[in-house]
């Protein structure tokens, strides 16, 4: 739950700079629009890097396990104490399965969440005739919707699955896929049709791109869990790439018809990717024989 807080910073960052940049745009130009979310990231970058700790021990507090008195945190704690930073990088992320099928299933994640965050408003003003404004209006609610499904996605999978993150990912993949059919074979036109099309598919989407990358950090070693969250996030990202030039030719090429097929497709495909999590122990982290 408290990563799911953390991960709507993506949309309340999503929500916000059009707004900001609108305004800047309007009374100081495109160019100073461009310059201020540049300048916002720098200023939060460096703040970061003179406030942020990795672990309670560099500020010489107990770890997690000795706080909390939990066995189970205490015996993850144990497992490589005495490895070498390099060894566990190799061992427990790049020569992990685990992490190999979370990947795969991210790259189809984020062609869906950056296809329809980036082509939604032009599909809307080509095919259903939105000027840009209404266009916009409707795409934001992706966003509103990722929100609430992020939390929810959280809550979800530590209360109704006792932490278990496989079921709500692939329940929420299905429900990606079910709301992209929504929104490509509904003929309607109308505003309200659309917009929960576009919540929808939101709601839906942000379940999985939050509690993947959580999970790869669960499958993976305590002291490589920003490596593993970073190697999955490489492929994350080549996805959101996939969403651009190699999407606009399918659009020139198939029109609207190929690009959702071939998102509906990424959808579906990321769902049978996550379904063999459902039969991994909950909590899949090294044990003891590992190590040796």
């Amino acid at each position: 739950m408290w990563w799911a807080i953390w991960n709507t910073s993506h949309n309340l960052g999503g929500a916000l700079i059009p707004i900001l940049v609108g305004i800047v745009t309007v009374y100081f130009g495109w160019r100073v629009g461009m310059v201020v979310p540049g300048l916002i990231g720098i200023l939060v970058g460096v703040f970061l890097c003179w406030r942020l700790r990795d672990r309670p021990q560099s500020l010489g507090l107990p770890t997690v396990g000795r706080w909390r008195l939990d066995d189970q945190e205490l015996a993850h704690e144990a497992i490589g104490r005495n490895l070498p930073r390099k060894t566990i990088i190799i061992r427990y992320v790049l020569k992990n399965k685990f992490l190999w099928l979370l990947a795969c299933g991210y790259i189809l994640i984020y062609i869906v969440r950056t296809a329809i965050n980036d082509w939604g408003n032009l599909y809307l003003t080509e095919e259903k005739g939105y000027d840009l404004v209404a266009a916009n209006s409707v795409v934001s609610l992706f966003e509103v919707g990722g929100f609430i499904g992020s939390l929810l996605a959280g809550w979800g999978s530590d209360k109704l699955f006792s932490g278990n993150r496989a079921p709500v990912n692939v329940i929420f993949s299905f429900g990606i896929f079910l709301s992209l059919l929504a929104l490509w074979l509904i003929p309607t036109a109308s505003y309200y049709v659309q917009a929960t099309c576009f919540f929808s598919i939101g709601f839906f989407i942000f379940g999985p791109q939050m509690l993947i990358a959580m999970a790869a950090a669960e499958y993976s070693h305590k002291s490589a869990a920003g490596a593993a969250t970073g190697f999955v996030s490489l492929f994350a990202y080549l996805g959101a790439a996939l969403s651009g030039y190699p999407l606009a030719i399918i659009i020139e090429q198939w029109h609207w018809l190929g690009f959702f097929s071939t998102i509906a497709v990424a959808s579906a495909m990321a769902g049978l990717l996550l379904i063999p999590f459902l039969w991994l122990n909950t909590h899949a982290r090294p044990t003891a024989d590992d190590e040796r």
